[in-house]
């Protein structure tokens, strides 16, 4: 992948991470909050109203950091070629994870929910997994050596 395209992919990434950070710190949290009935479909009644707003806003953070740390990580995939993919696959896992722990199953819902993050850290998760088996780059790539009979 040539620099200018990491470089654009790694904007797209962090800037998902900054939406994760920011949504419980701004005014975005209320428009999640505004049609959600206070449960979901995963917990059931194991944890409900507050205490499962706490946990999902404690989700969307850690998910946040780690993908904007796998964005900031692919500026730097160059250098250090297998960081980005852990981090990316952990953040992208933890967003998933807070969505399906947090949606309440009605489906008009689903974009204001998180829908679209729940569709993005899904590709860059696929992403993470595609480049997973892609070879490093090494200073002597392109290099052919030859082995004496």
């Amino acid at each position: 992948m040539n620099a200018l395209a990491r470089y654009l992919l790694a904007l797209v990434v962090s800037f998902h991470g900054l939406v994760y950070i920011g949504t419980p710190l701004s005014s975005l949290s209320s428009t999640v909050f505004s049609g959600w009935n206070g449960s979901s479909v995963l917990m059931g009644s194991l944890v409900t109203g507050d205490a499962l707003k706490s946990l999902t806003i404690v989700l969307w953070l850690i998910a946040g950091v780690g993908i904007l740390c796998a964005g900031i990580a692919m500026v730097f995939a160059s250098r250090f070629p297998h960081l980005w993919r852990p981090v990316a696959i952990g953040g992208t896992l933890v967003g998933m994870l807070s969505f399906v722990t947090f949606w309440d199953g009605q489906a008009a819902e689903f974009v204001n929910q998180g829908g679209i993050g729940l569709l993005l850290s899904a590709a860059i998760f696929v992403g993470a997994l595609a480049f997973a088996g892609a070879p490093a780059p090494s200073a002597g790539a392109g290099k052919r050596t030859s082995v004496a009979p």
